[in-house]
């Protein structure tokens, strides 16, 4: 079940975007929109997009086909991103509606454009194009401000989000470097306050405006809450980090049965065309043989002249070399 008890609220004109991603086996797919009790179910317009091999993540285990629906999109360090900017028409938000606390943060960009690449390392991916993400995205990105270099004033840039609680979700965090050189920063990612993934460092391969992501399974407990940081890393100088894009996807696993729609019966076409055109021939041939039967009375009009027998074609019947030649025929 991808909603329940769901209502499109009436938002001055805006509409309503409900965005999935889906296991899909070989064959027939369908979406049943099923109204409850009295009131009606309705969608204007779907979209399919073929999503990735690899979007799933690694650290998520489960027998069932892994589902997940969209919850928050941030374009962070820039502004919010609107379709028509993106190639597979997202909407991207502003990250100042979920950033916690703006003061030690700066934004940097926009940069130039990212350097594409296809490949993984250590749980991270490169994007390979910007299906992953936009430019836009990559070109922008939240920076810790460390022009004050005491170290007890370090701090994480957290950005908080609201979702259901006791829910499991999962977290996409996209990477690019536009404030050092590759290695020269390392930081760490977080959430709910909890170590997640060492980013950057001598053996990161990720660089030279390289974009690349990170996926991970999340789980909201009873707060309500995700919370996602970055924070510099405890072993290295550069006290900084950066953040270019969030995302956020609940992971579907609650079930529902199908429900028991009658599917209209498929027509064998050339079954149809084949009974019309068969009761249709034996109309034709008599029609035919009418007009035939007509053209041939009219034609055979005889008369005696002059000793010479003299057939009259009436007018649309052919005159072919036989039919002049009876008409010089002596009796």
């Amino acid at each position: 079940m991808l909603l329940k008890n769901f209502t499109a609220k009436n938002s001055s004109g805006n509409s309503t975007i409900k965005e999935f991603f889906l296991g899909i086996d070989p064959g027939s797919f369908r979406i049943y929109f099923t109204p409850r009790g009295s009131s009606f179910a309705f969608v204007n317009a779907i979209e399919v997009f073929l999503a990735l091999a690899n979007f799933s993540p690694k650290n998520y285990t489960s027998s069932s086909s892994l589902v997940l629906h969209t919850i928050y999109r941030v374009n962070v360090g820039g502004q919010e991103l609107r379709p028509g900017e993106d190639t597979l028409w997202r909407n991207w938000d502003s990250n100042d509606l979920y950033l916690k606390n703006s003061n030690p943060a700066e934004e940097v960009g926009p940069s130039q454009t990212p350097k594409y690449q296809a490949y993984e390392y250590d749980g991270f991916v490169a994007a390979a194009n910007d299906f992953i993400a936009p430019d836009l995205v990559y070109e922008t990105a939240k920076v810790m401000d460390n022009r004050n270099s005491n170290p007890s004033t370090l701090f994480n840039i957290t950005w908080s989000f609201n979702v259901r609680k006791n829910a499991k979700h999962l977290v996409r965090a996209h990477f690019c470097d536009l404030v050092g050189q590759i290695a020269d920063i390392v930081f760490n990612l977080y959430s709910n306050g909890n170590f997640t993934k060492k980013v950057g460092g001598l053996n990161s391969i990720f660089g030279d405006l390289l974009p690349y992501y990170y996926n991970c399974v999340v789980e909201s407990g009873e707060s309500e809450l995700i919370n996602i940081s970055i924070g510099p890393n405890a072993n290295t100088n550069t006290n900084n980090s950066y953040l270019n894009g969030l995302e956020m996807l609940e992971i579907m696993e609650e079930s529902a049965p199908i429900p028991n729609m009658k599917e209209p019966k498929s027509i064998n076409v050339n079954v149809v065309v084949g009974s019309v055109l068969g009761s249709l021939c034996p109309i034709c041939i008599l029609v035919v043989r009418f007009l035939f039967d007509l053209k041939y009375r009219k034609a055979k009009h005889v008369e005696i002249r002059n000793g010479y027998q003299c057939l009259h074609l009436d007018e649309g019947v052919p005159t072919t070399g036989s039919l002049r030649e009876r008409l010089l025929a002596p009796l």
